[in-house]
Parts: structure tokens; C-alpha cells; sequence
């Protein structure tokens, strides 16, 4: 069995979906969204509920996908960190 063929079978058994780039490219937006409208809670994080009810149900929503917090909260701390890091830089003048 190949390697591409085991790490295929390794993510069905694990339950895991990438992120496609179009998906990834939703979450960012609805990210920013979310910064900007202050959907984050008085510590700056985004709340379970938050991200179950306006950010997973619109990507669910648009690329008729089934992401869930299970395994996405992770995904989406991840990602919101390095935006978050990436946009300080950009802004603190570090390019």
C-alpha cells in the first residue's frame, strides 16, 4: 500500500477533513468578519457558540460541507493565531 494510500485511510478512520482552499479562504473572511464586528468575548477569543453559529454554519452553509467543533475548534484556534500574528507584524510595520 502506498504512503498516499495509508495516509488516506489513516484520515477516514480518524474522522478528519482538510480544509479546502475555498473553505479556508470562507473561515478568513468570516474571521476578519468576526474581529471587526467584535463577535470575540471580553478576552479576545471567539466562543464555542460563536463560532458553531456564525462561522461553521456559514461554511457548512456555502461549500455544503459537515464541519463540526469536535475537531475544528483546533483548526480554527490554529489559524486564527497565525492571523492574528500576521496581521500584527503587518500593521507593527515587521514585513
Amino acid at each position: 500500500m502506498g504512503d498516499s494510500q495509508q495516509a488516506q485511510r489513516k484520515e477516514n478512520t480518524t474522522g478528519y477533513n482538510s480544509w479546502s482552499p475555498a473553505e479556508t479562504k470562507t473561515l478568513i473572511n468570516l474571521l476578519l468578519k468576526g474581529v471587526a464586528a467584535g463577535w470575540r468575548d471580553a478576552n479576545g477569543t471567539f466562543s464555542k457558540l460563536t463560532v458553531e453559529k456564525r462561522i461553521l454554519h456559514v461554511i457548512n452553509q456555502n461549500h455544503k460541507c459537515v464541519k463540526t467543533t469536535q475537531i475544528e475548534l483546533k483548526t480554527l484556534k490554529r489559524k486564527y493565531l497565525y492571523l492574528r500574528a500576521s496581521l500584527s507584524m503587518i500593521f507593527c510595520g515587521y514585513h
